[in-house]
This record gives structure tokens, sequence and C-alpha cells, in this order.
């Protein structure tokens, strides 16, 4: 959307059937007002690039810790695996075929 077509849409009905009756200054309210949305718009652009990448970057510590997490779990049940084996195979070796 251009600078023109944004003005035209804050104008009235009745400006738009009589002509431009503002002064210079009016213009200029309106352009300031315009362009301090736009800097606004920007602001609000960078915050959400920053939001984004330190949300992106807890979502990777996040998959990170998870990783670890899998890692660990899996250990533990192989010990457990190897604890469960030894048992039995003691408990062979004592004659008792049935736990």
């Amino acid at each position: 959307m251009s600078f023109l077509n944004l003005v035209r849409t804050n104008s009235s009905k009745e400006e738009d059937e009589q002509g431009w009756t503002g002064n210079s200054l009016d213009l200029l309210r309106m352009v300031g007002s315009l362009d301090e949305y736009r800097r606004e718009q920007l602001k609000d652009q960078e915050y959400q690039e920053e939001a984004d990448k330190r949300i992106n970057a807890i979502r990777e510590k996040m998959k990170q810790h998870e990783q670890s997490r899998l890692v660990s779990q899996e250990e533990a049940l192989l010990q457990q695996s190897e604890r469960e084996r030894k048992r039995r195979e003691l408990l062979e070796q004592l004659g008792g075929g049935n736990e």
C-alpha cells in the first residue's frame, strides 16, 4: 500500500467531495503519524525477531536436554537388564531354575 492510499483512506468523505481543505501543516501531521506508525511496526518486527531467536535457543536447549535424558534412560535400562541377567544366572547356579 502506498503512502497516498493511506492518506486517502484517512480522509473523510466530505474532504473528498470538497477537495483538500487542509494546509501543509495538516499534511505533515498526517505523514508524521504514518511515519510513526511504520517505525512502531519495525520496532515490533525487530522485537519479534529477537523473541523468535530466544525461543529457538530455548527449544534447542530442550532438545539437547531431551537427548541426554533419553541416553541416560537407555543406560539405566541396560544396567537394570544386566542386573536381572546376573540375578537369573545366580539363581540357576543355586539350583533354583524357577524364580
